[in-house]
């Protein structure tokens, strides 16, 4: 009888421990060190993924990038960026590539907004988004939003570049002097 007691109760530990990991992994994700976005974001990491796979082509030549899935071992989500089979580091690249990345993950999370949403998010507001990019990804940019047009109806776009300027049709321009700042319909 005690043998049958003991194997209860070791099955009775090994759920227990089970529930266990879980309340772990759920306290470590909603606790004060965890990554509660991580949570929210995992359900829609495979749609990012699937739309990074579109706009990261546009700048990128063999690259890849894809968010992890945050596990019970890591709640992190991470960015994998990976170009000619060889992965590489975010951290080790350079601020135009990194610029470069940023812009597709924030293509991929406006196109899961777009499809999730019960409005129509017609409206993009683009401050200096090409700051950090060379003539070539200015290019690569101009043409991704060109592409979008149909996204959106209205766009505010913020910028210093001419090549960006001499793309936007209907302008306001902003010059400072001795302090006041003047506004001017071109």
């Amino acid at each position: 009888q005690i043998e049958k007691d003991k194997e209860k109760l070791q099955a009775e530990v090994a759920k227990l421990e089970k529930k266990k990991t879980y309340a772990k992994f759920f306290y470590d994700s909603l606790g004060p060190k965890g990554s509660f976005r991580g949570i929210l974001l995992a359900k829609d990491i495979a749609y990012i993924n699937q739309r990074l796979g579109v706009y990261i082509p546009k700048f990128f030549t063999n690259a890849e990038l894809q968010l992890t899935t945050p596990s019970m071992d890591k709640n992190v989500i991470e960015l994998v960026f990976e170009e000619d089979g060889i992965k590489k580091p975010v951290t080790s690249l350079s601020e135009g590539e990194k610029k470069r990345l940023n812009l597709s993950t924030q293509m991929a999370i406006y196109d899961l907004l777009q499809s999730t949403s019960m409005f129509n998010l017609n409206l993009c507001i683009f401050d200096e988004i090409e700051s950090a990019l060379d003539p070539e990804g200015v290019r690569q940019l101009l043409e991704v939003i060109d592409d979008r047009q149909d996204n959106f109806k209205t766009a505010w776009w913020i910028t210093n570049n001419e090549t960006v300027s001499s793309n936007i049709f209907n302008k306001i321009q902003a010059t400072k002097k001795n302090g006041f700042t003047k506004i001017g319909y071109l």
